[in-house]
This record gives C-alpha cells, structure tokens and sequence, in this order.
C-alpha cells in the first residue's frame, strides 16, 4: 500500500450539523487511516492551536495547518508562520502535487518534510 497524506478540513466536513462538535464517527475512520499509516493533517480557517489539539486527542499526526493556511503548528511550542513562502507554496498548497511527489521521493516524515520545505523556501528571502 503506498502512504498517503489526507488534508481534512474541520468546520463543516467533520463537525456536526455546524455546532462545532465533532462526529465521533468521521473521526473514528481518519484514526483508522492514521493506523493504516497514512498521514491525517488537519486543515482549517481555526486556529492552528486548535486543530493541533484535535490532532493529538483525535489519535491522528500531530501537525495541523490552521488561519487559512498562515500557520503550521508542528508541536504545542513549535509554530511556522507562512508568510514568507514563495508564490508556488502560497498558491498550491502545502501539499500540491510537486511537493508531494518530491515528499513520498525524500522518504522523509512529513514533518521533517515541511520543515525542510519551509527553510528552504525562507532562505530565499533573507
């Protein structure tokens, strides 16, 4: 089976009915595929914070992207703020499909992925 990495959104794709909570179902089957070994990253207009957390009582990877994109959170302490990504990182995403391909190609986790992607990308503004 080849690892695959899902980007869930939270506020209307796993919560229910718009109240905010989260169906215990959905996130039943993101833990299940967390198990199979793929990555489950959250993505959200929430803060990254709380989607972090989602990640870590929710049983799936501990990284979450949050504020529309603008931050990653890696560990509780360990943030990185995307505003200085080159324009191909802002306009496809974390995870277009170069950037997956050059990920599943490095072997690397991908939190060492993103790490390397995004000192990478900030070098070339300094």
């Amino acid at each position: 089976m080849k690892k695959k990495t899902f980007a869930v959104d939270i506020d209307g794709t796993i919560t229910e009915n718009g109240g905010g909570r989260i169906h215990l179902g959905a996130l039943e089957s993101l833990r299940r595929l967390t198990n199979m070994g793929h990555d489950v990253i959250y993505v959200t207009g929430r803060s990254s914070v709380e989607a972090y957390l989602l990640s870590v009582f929710g049983g799936t990877k501990k990284i979450a992207v949050g504020e529309n994109g603008g931050c990653i959170a890696l560990d509780a302490d360990e943030h990185i703020y995307l505003n200085s990504f080159t324009n191909e990182f802002l306009q496809n995403g974390p995870f277009s499909l170069s950037i997956q391909k050059s990920y599943n190609k490095n072997n690397l986790s991908i939190k060492e992925f993103i790490k390397k992607r995004w000192f990478e990308k900030k070098e070339m503004f300094e």
